[in-house]
C-alpha cells in the first residue's frame, strides 16, 4: 500500500513538473516574440523617417488585429531592407513564419503567433487606445 501511494505521489510531482516546464517554455517564446517586435518597431521607425515609407513586400490577409487604429491593409515586412537586426522568429522556416505590419497604425504582428496559456498572441500585450483624427 505504501508503495502505491509513493508511486502516485511521484507521478503527480512529474505531471506538475512537466506542466510547469511547458508553461515556462511558452512564456519564453512569448518574450522572444515581444523582443523581436520591439527591435522591428525601432528599425522600421528609423527606416520610415529616412525613406518616408515602410519596408514591405506583399499584401497579407490577417484577421487577428488587436489595435483599433489598424486598417484592413497588412503587409509582410521586408527584413532585407533593415540592417543589422537579429530576430528569433520570422525567418520563414514555414509558410506562416514572418512578421507583418499594418499600413495605417504601423502595428507589427507575428503572423504565426505564439501560444501562451491557451491563447495565441500575435503582438505585444499592449492596451491600444483608439485615436480619432
Amino acid at each position: 500500500m505504501k508503495k502505491v501511494i509513493f508511486i502516485l505521489i511521484i507521478i503527480v510531482i512529474f505531471v506538475i513538473l512537466i506542466f510547469s516546464i511547458n508553461n515556462g517554455v511558452n512564456l519564453s517564446k512569448l518574450n522572444l516574440m515581444s523582443q523581436d517586435i520591439e527591435i522591428l518597431e525601432d528599425n522600421i521607425s528609423l527606416y520610415y523617417l529616412n525613406y518616408g515609407y515602410i519596408p514591405v513586400k506583399d499584401k497579407v490577409n490577417f484577421d487577428n488585429s488587436v489595435n483599433p487604429n489598424d486598417n484592413d491593409l497588412f503587409y509582410e515586412i521586408d527584413l532585407s531592407k533593415l540592417e543589422n537586426i537579429y530576430l528569433n522568429y520570422g525567418k520563414q522556416k514555414s509558410d506562416d513564419d514572418f512578421y507583418i505590419i499594418n499600413e495605417l497604425s504601423h502595428t507589427i504582428y507575428y503572423y504565426k503567433g505564439v501560444e501562451y496559456k491557451n491563447k495565441i498572441y500575435y503582438t505585444r500585450n499592449v492596451d491600444y487606445v483608439l485615436v480619432e483624427i
